[in-house]
């Protein structure tokens, strides 16, 4: 089971004023954004459906679970081949 505890709301919240703040300098009328508004909310758990930057990689042991060919530190002939060491993905669902 996955349970889902917003954080970082105060950013959030700072996100969306600025969002808004350009929205008004663009001079953008309701009429004009009505189907593409923004409605401030945040994503429930179904957002977090593909989780990518789970497993950090890099050169340091102490600081990363992956070496730089995605293999454990730790354990020689463990590779994580899944979506956990990209930081972010694209568009289109993980491979």
């Amino acid at each position: 089971m996955l349970n889902y505890s917003p954080t970082n709301l105060e950013a959030h919240d700072r996100l969306k004023a600025k969002f808004r703040g350009l929205l008004d300098a663009m001079r953008c009328r309701d009429d004009v954004v009505d189907r593409n508004s923004y409605l401030g909310g945040r994503l429930g758990i179904s957002g977090v459906a593909h989780q990518n930057g789970t497993a950090r990689f890099g050169d340091d042991p102490t600081v990363s679970v992956l070496d730089l060919d995605c293999r454990l530190h730790d354990v020689d002939n463990v590779y994580v081949v899944d979506s956990s060491f990209f930081v972010s993905s694209t568009a289109v669902n993980p491979r």
